[in-house]
């Protein structure tokens, strides 16, 4: 493990991340998960830039990595969200809004987000 080129190897990435240069951010935010597995903030990262090349499996997976590495991580239900949620898997995607609901109940994001899914669900369900 190599926590300082990990850092570098980040921070090259948000730059080109903030460049629209999307296939080098993601050569680089891997490089800098190679060398720091442990760095949260890499795989946040790649799934933000994986979620804009709608690589929406991708992205989950960095965001599963990212919670499991970190399972007190704010905001990141917002993101599991929006990933289980182009890729299909409402009912995860309400689960997560569930959770995120009962330790943020004033955030009223949550309730919209979870009566536009149950919504989305029951349209999904008719014939």
């Amino acid at each position: 493990m190599d926590r300082q080129s990990a850092l570098q190897a980040y921070q090259y990435g948000l730059d080109l991340m903030d460049m629209n240069q999307f296939d080098p951010a993601v050569s680089n935010l891997s490089l800098a998960i190679t060398r720091d597995p442990q760095l949260v903030e890499a795989y946040l990262a790649r799934a933000r830039v994986f979620m804009h090349k709608q690589s929406y499996q991708q992205a989950l997976e960095d965001l599963l990595e990212a919670v499991r590495l970190q399972p007190d991580l704010p905001d990141v239900q917002m993101q599991l969200i929006a990933a289980y949620r182009a890729l299909g898997r409402l009912a995860d995607a309400l689960e997560v809004c569930r959770q995120a609901m009962k330790q943020q109940p004033d955030n009223t994001r949550y309730a919209q987000l979870h009566d536009e899914l149950c919504t989305e669900m029951e349209i999904q369900s008719k014939p």
